[in-house]
C-alpha cells in the first residue's frame, strides 16, 4: 500500500517528533511511506538552523527504514504517465536517493545549514508567486472564464465528474507545464484511471480557480466554498496531491487540503483517500 505524506504532514511529523510513530503505523498497515521531491524541498525551505537540522534528521531516520520511498516529482511523473500506463508511483532513482541522503547528512552536520539552502528558498518563492490571491488580473480572468454567479459555480462543482471538466481548464493548465504536451481533452475524460495524475491535477486546479473566481465576500452563498480559500501554497499543493494519484492514501496536516481531495474523490477525479496525520497514526479516533 502506498501512503503519501505531503509537506504539511512532514512538518507535523518533525515538530511532533513522530517519525517512529509514522513508521509503526506503516508497519501495522503494511504501507510504504512516500514523500515527493517537491514536498521534501518545501519542508527544507526554512531559514532557521535548528529547524533545518530537525527536518534533515527526520528524513535520515526515514531513509534508514525499508518502508520509505522517494517519488520522482510531479512533472517527471506526468511525463511518464503520458508515455504509457502506470500501475504505481515511480520511485526516484538510486542516485537521486543517494544524493538526497548525503545532503541531509551535510545539513545535520553544518554549523549554519539554512545558509546552504538560500537558492532553494528563492526557487520556492518563485514557484508560489504567480498563485497568490492578490493577483487580481488572474482572478478577474478566471471569473470571466467561469462566466457564472457563485451559486452557479457551486452547482457546477456539485455535478463535477471527469466527463464534465470544462474545455477552458485545459487552456489554463497547459501554460503551467514546460516541455510536456497534454493529451487531448477527450482522452482524459474517457480514460480517467489511465490519466490519474493529469486528472487529479486538473481537479485541484479547478477548485483553486473557483476559489480565486469567487470573491471572499460572496463565498457564504454556498457551503462548498468553505474549503476553497486561495493560498500561496495552492500551486505546490496541487502538484503534490497529483503526484499521489497512484497511491492509496494522502496524509496531510492541512484540513482544507484533505477536504479538497475528498471532494474530488467523491467526484471520481481522485482515487486515493485523504486523512490528517493524527487519523493515520490512530490518535484521537
Amino acid at each position: 500500500m502506498e501512503t503519501h505524506l505531503d509537506s504539511s504532514a512532514m512538518i507535523r511529523v518533525v515538530n511532533g517528533d513522530l517519525v517512529a510513530d509514522v513508521l509503526q503505523a506503516a508497519e501495522r498497515q503494511r504501507a510504504d511511506i512516500w514523500v515527493s521531491l517537491p514536498a521534501m524541498d518545501e519542508t527544507l525551505a526554512g531559514d532557521d538552523d535548528d529547524y533545518i537540522r530537525r527536518v534533515s534528521s527526520a528524513y535520515l531516520r526515514l531513509f534508514d527504514s525499508s518502508r520509505f520511498r522517494l517519488s520522482i516529482g510531479f512533472e517527471a511523473l506526468l511525463d511518464q504517465e503520458l508515455h504509457g500506463p502506470l500501475d504505481s508511483t515511480p520511485m526516484a532513482s538510486k542516485e537521486v536517493r543517494r544524493i538526497r541522503r548525503q545532503a541531509m547528512q551535510q545539513l545535520v552536520a553544518a554549523e549554519h545549514p539554512a545558509a546552504l539552502l538560500r537558492e532553494l528558498r528563492i526557487g520556492m518563492e518563485r514557484m508560489k508567486k504567480p498563485w497568490k490571491e492578490e493577483d487580481k488580473k488572474l482572478g478577474a480572468a478566471i471569473w470571466e472564464r467561469w462566466g457564472m454567479s457563485p451559486r452557479e459555480i457551486a452547482a457546477e462543482l456539485d455535478q463535477l465528474s471527469p466527463e464534465k471538466l470544462p474545455d477552458w481548464l485545459f487552456e489554463l493548465a497547459a501554460p503551467q507545464l514546460q516541455r510536456i504536451d497534454l493529451p487531448k481533452a477527450a482522452s482524459i475524460r474517457e480514460q480517467p484511471k489511465r490519466y490519474r495524475c493529469v486528472l487529479a491535477w486538473f481537479g485541484m486546479l479547478l477548485l483553486w480557480s473557483a476559489a480565486i473566481a469567487v470573491p471572499s465576500n460572496l463565498r457564504t452563498q454556498h457551503a462548498i466554498f468553505e474549503d476553497l480559500r486561495p493560498d500561496p501554497n495552492d500551486f505546490l499543493d496541487a502538484r503534490i496531491a497529483a503526484e499521489a494519484a497512484y497511491g492509496n492514501v494522502l496524509v496531510t496536516n492541512d484540513g482544507g487540503q484533505a477536504a479538497r481531495c475528498e471532494m474530488l474523490r467523491e467526484r471520481k477525479l481522485i482515487f486515493f483517500r485523504s486523512m490528517i496525520v493524527d487519523a493515520f497514526l490512530g490518535k484521537g479516533l
